[in-house]
């Protein structure tokens, strides 16, 4: 993993801390401190038969607790976003059928804040695609994180 990728997943972890700071979470991801990310098979909305498989950057989850949160996480560089577009339609799928059968399921992007609005207006393109609108997402990027540092 490049360094600038790894710089989008501490983002994520970092924003996550943030939006619940009371949750305390099982944490795996791309990063060397949390166990690796699991490859978890569902069922396919457009083949019957057929599973989809994606990896994403980041999954924490609070299932012990109260709040039953289920967090997808992925981050993007640019090179990752204009570069692997199909790639990036396939893990929107996923994660949103993942994520729609969870009672408290959030998606969150990492990515550079030029590509900010482009990803807003795909993910919920997919919300309204696979039928999706209590799948709740947040955007952080690497300017807003750089502000925050300097607060």
């Amino acid at each position: 993993m490049n360094n600038h990728h790894e710089f989008f997943i501490k983002i994520l972890v970092d924003g996550i801390n943030k939006k619940f700071p009371e949750n305390n979470f099982y944490w795996r991801s791309d990063l060397k401190e949390h166990d690796n990310v699991p490859r978890v098979p569902i069922s396919d909305p457009r083949q019957d038969g057929e599973w989809l498989i994606r990896t994403p950057d980041l999954i924490a989850e609070e299932i012990n607790g109260v709040s039953d949160i289920h967090i997808l996480g992925e981050a993007k560089t640019y090179n990752d976003f204009f570069t692997g577009h199909e790639r990036t339609d396939a893990q929107l799928d996923y994660y949103i059928n993942y994520l729609k059968n969870k009672s408290s399921g959030l998606l969150v992007y990492s990515l550079p804040y030029a590509l900010k609005n482009s990803i807003i207006n795909l993910i919920i393109n997919k919300q309204a695609e696979w039928n999706a609108p209590n799948v709740e997402f947040v955007v952080l990027t690497d300017l807003e994180y750089t502000k925050s540092l300097l607060s």
